[in-house]
C-alpha cells in the first residue's frame, strides 16, 4: 500500500488588531477616493500627502507621525481590498475605484460587508507569509453557518467557542450543515489566536443582521441571516493566486463587479434616511453615517429595547423621561414606539473615534420628548456659545435637568414612575 500523503497544513486565522475602528463601512468612501488619488505615488516619499488627504476625508488620526501610513495601515486596505503597495508604489484596486466613483451618494455597506464576507479566505493575501492553497478556509462563512447550524452557540458566538469548534476542528466552511451542527468542541489555540478571532468577529458584526453584544456576536435577525447565507453562496469566487498581489488584484475586481448597488426597495441601507427616528437633529453627513450604523448595523435600538422589556415585565416600558408608557397610553402598541436617545450626541467631539454605543450610553424615550431633548440641547449650546459638549458628564446634566423639569409637569393618567 502506498504511503498515505501528509495532511495539509490548515491555515492561521489572523485579522488586523486593534483596526476596528478603520474597517468600518463609514470610511469606505474616503478611503476609497484618496487612494484612487494617489494611486501611483510612492507609499515612503509622499506618505505625507497620504496621511494628511486620508485624515482629511475620513477625520481619523493614521499614528504614529513616525512610522510611515502603509506600513501602518496598508493591512486595513488590503483586507478591505482597496488598496496595496507593488514596488513601493500605493495601488488602488477595481474595487476601490467602484466605490470612489459613487462617493456623496448612497451605497448599500451591507453589500460591501457580504462581498469581503465571500473574498475574505485564509491564507490571507494581506498578511506577507501569504502562499495560495488549493482548498483555502473561508473563515467568515464557516462562523456565519456556525451560528445557523449549531444548537451550541444560539445565544452567541465567543471567540473561544468559535475556536474550539471551528479552528479546533479544522473547518474549512464548506462542511455539510449536518457537520457544522454537530461539532464538539476542542482544545484551544494560543491566545494570539484568539485575540485575532476576536477582532474578526467584531469586524463580522458590523453587518445588519449581527450585532456585538458583551463580548458575543449575535444573531439580531434570524431570517435575515438565512438570507445572507443564501446570498453569499451564490457570489462566485476563483481559485487562489498564487502571489499575494494577484490575488488582491482578483478578489477586488470580482467583487467590483457586483457593487456598488442600490438599496432594494424596502431595504434599510446605511445614508438612507427613511425611519431613523431623531435624524432631523443630527447634522453633518459624518453624523449622519455614524448614528446610522449604530443604530441600523449593529441592532442597538433592537437589543435595548429587549433588555428593557425583559426588566419592566407585565407593566410595559415606561418613557426615560416623562414616563409615559406605550402599552398604558396605546393598548394597541407596544415599546416598540419608544426611540433609542444617545445622551451624548454620537458625533459630539467629547467621543472622538468612539468604539461603540454601550447601553449605558442610551435611553428610551417617546418621540415626543425625543425632539423637545434634542431642541433643548441646541437651545442650551447656544446660551454656552458651544458648537456641542464638553464632556459626557455635561450632557446628562442638561438631559437629567429637562427630565426632572418634564416629569415635574407630567400628568398622572398614562404615566409611569
Amino acid at each position: 500500500m502506498p504511503p498515505s500523503l501528509p495532511e495539509p497544513k490548515y491555515p492561521d486565522w489572523r485579522w488586523d488588531q486593534g483596526r476596528l475602528d478603520y474597517l468600518r463601512p463609514e470610511n469606505l468612501a474616503g478611503f476609497s477616493s484618496v487612494l484612487c488619488s494617489v494611486s501611483g505615488l510612492r507609499c515612503s516619499q509622499d506618505d505625507e500627502i497620504i496621511r494628511k488627504q486620508l485624515t482629511t476625508s475620513t477625520g481619523l488620526r493614521f499614528r504614529p507621525a513616525d512610522y510611515t501610513v502603509w506600513r501602518n495601515y496598508g493591512r486595513v486596505f488590503k483586507l478591505l481590498l482597496l488598496a496595496q503597495s507593488v514596488d513601493g508604489k500605493v495601488e488602488a484596486t477595481p474595487l476601490a475605484f467602484a466605490v470612489a466613483a459613487r462617493a456623496g451618494t448612497q451605497f448599500d455597506s451591507d453589500c460591501y460587508i457580504e462581498h469581503l464576507f465571500v473574498m475574505t479566505r485564509f491564507p490571507s493575501p494581506a498578511f506577507e507569509d501569504y502562499e495560495g492553497v488549493e482548498h483555502p478556509v473561508r473563515p467568515i462563512i464557516a462562523v456565519l453557518r456556525l451560528l445557523h447550524c449549531h444548537s451550541g452557540v444560539s445565544a452567541g458566538a465567543t471567540p473561544e467557542t468559535v475556536c474550539q469548534l471551528l479552528i479546533g476542528n479544522r473547518c474549512y466552511g464548506d462542511e455539510p450543515d449536518g457537520v457544522i451542527a454537530n461539532l464538539a468542541p476542542r482544545s484551544l489555540p494560543s491566545r494570539e489566536v484568539i485575540r485575532q478571532v476576536r477582532e474578526l468577529l467584531r469586524f463580522i458584526a458590523q453587518h445588519s443582521v449581527l450585532a456585538w453584544v458583551q463580548g458575543k456576536l449575535v444573531i439580531a435577525d434570524r431570517a435575515g441571516l438565512r438570507a445572507l447565507i443564501r446570498r453569499l453562496a451564490s457570489i462566485p469566487l476563483a481559485p487562489m493566486a498564487s502571489a499575494a498581489a494577484t490575488e488582491i488584484r482578483s478578489l477586488a475586481r470580482a467583487a467590483s463587479g457586483n457593487f456598488p448597488r442600490e438599496p432594494a426597495a424596502g431595504e434599510g441601507a446605511q445614508g438612507s434616511v427613511p425611519g431613523m427616528s431623531g435624524i432631523n437633529f443630527i447634522e453633518g453627513a459624518r453624523k449622519l453615517r455614524q448614528h446610522i450604523r449604530i443604530e441600523r448595523n449593529s441592532q442597538l435600538r433592537k437589543f435595548v429595547l429587549g433588555a428593557a422589556e425583559m426588566a419592566a415585565g407585565a407593566g410595559g416600558v415606561a418613557c426615560d423621561c416623562c414616563g409615559l408608557r406605550p402599552s398604558s397610553r396605546y393598548p394597541w402598541s407596544t415599546s416598540a414606539l419608544l426611540d433609542v436617545h444617545h445622551v451624548l450626541p454620537l458625533a459630539s467631539p467629547a467621543r472622538p473615534n468612539a468604539r461603540g454605543t454601550s447601553f449605558a450610553g442610551v435611553v428610551l424615550i417617546c418621540p415626543n420628548c425625543h425632539r423637545a431633548v434634542h431642541t433643548r440641547y441646541r437651545i442650551y449650546l447656544a446660551d454656552q456659545s458651544a458648537n456641542d459638549f464638553k464632556s459626557t458628564e455635561e450632557a446628562v446634566d442638561v438631559y437629567n435637568d429637562l427630565k426632572r423639569q418634564i416629569r415635574s409637569d407630567a400628568p398622572a393618567t398614562g404615566s409611569g414612575s
